[in-house]
């Protein structure tokens, strides 16, 4: 996944949309910044051979491997797992899910992976991410139960990183359905959304600017790339809160 140290290079490239003039350049930057995200996870171009590689390719087949044999594509399931069923008094499940697509839309998107370029890999991911939105994780659930981190973060970022992957060949009333999930559990990196009185630091606080970034990127949003990075110098908290100082981490 993208990391919280890997966001800086995100970050650094979120100038691109804030400078360009024209419509055809801000589309350029977007695809840059996706295509930044997207080789922050995969690893980009390199030898699938090269022993320096092989022990990381090998532990995201091994992984890969089981989920894509274990996931059940029928057409009556009730879980994309046997081991995650996805119920309404289910706390993690739905973020368990999405991250195990997330693996599986990385092993696919990856250079000398097992299931690099698969259609049946992608096609089940995206199928699969649909069947986490119509049955658990979606912009009207209100029965959030359990730790309020699987909601406004785990699941958030497997669902962006997921998205980001496979954008090309996602249907655009998917994206939109998952943008809005997106907006509605991290509206911003500065505040819990289930709890808006706290704010955000340190580790949580970067990993929702993560979030958004990606969000942003995902939707073309100028505004969501904006938010992301004011979050990591907390411009609104008058940089109380910012992950560049001391007192933003506690």
């Amino acid at each position: 996944m993208v990391s919280r140290r890997q966001l800086f290079g995100v970050a650094a490239g979120v100038g691109l949309v804030g400078a360009v003039g024209t419509p055809a350049s801000a589309a350029d930057a977007y695809d840059s910044l996706r295509a930044t995200v997207v080789r922050l996870t995969t690893g980009g171009v390199f030898d699938s051979d090269d022993p320096d590689f092989r022990h990381g390719l090998d532990a995201l087949d091994a992984a890969a491997g089981s989920y894509w044999q274990q996931l059940d594509r029928s057409s009556n399931r009730t879980a994309l797992w046997p081991d995650l069923p996805l119920t309404a008094t289910d706390a993690v499940n739905a973020n368990l899910s999405l991250n195990r697509l997330r693996t599986l839309a990385t092993a696919w998107a990856t250079n000398g992976a097992a299931l690099a370029a698969n259609a049946d890999v992608l096609a089940a991911t995206i199928d699969g991410l649909a069947f986490v939105y119509q049955r658990r994780y979606h912009e009207a659930a209100t029965d959030r139960v359990g730790n309020w981190w699987n909601w406004e973060i785990g699941a958030p970022r497997a669902l962006v990183q997921t998205c980001l992957l496979v954008a090309d060949h996602l249907p655009a009333t998917a994206t939109a359905d998952y943008l809005r999930v997106l907006g509605k559990f991290v509206r911003t990196p500065d505040r819990r959304t289930n709890a808006p009185t706290v704010l955000e630091t340190g580790a949580n606080r970067m990993d929702k600017c993560v979030i958004v970034a990606m969000s942003g990127i995902l939707g073309r949003d100028p505004a969501r790339m904006t938010m992301a990075t004011d979050g990591l110098s907390d411009v609104s908290g008058g940089g109380k809160n910012s992950i560049f100082s001391v007192r933003g981490i506690r």
